[in-house]
């Protein structure tokens, strides 16, 4: 299962390779659970990124702000 990752800082998506980001969910970077460990798991500060999974941001978009 392939998800995509949300930046809430830059309020775009990763970008493929962790290289950048984007606002084109279609130019956004696919990623392996394993990868989504590796960047989102661990990431300080903590609740930054967000994985999404991929059917989800190409229907939906990015995740909803909640205040």
């Amino acid at each position: 299962m392939k998800h995509l990752i949300w930046s809430w800082e830059h309020r775009q998506w990763w970008a493929p390779n962790a290289q950048g980001y984007t606002d084109d969910v279609a130019l956004a970077g696919r990623y392996t659970e394993e990868g989504v460990a590796l960047y989102v798991i661990g990431h300080i500060p903590p609740g930054e990124e967000v994985a999404v999974l991929e059917r989800w941001a190409v229907d939906y978009g990015p995740p909803p702000t909640y205040q």
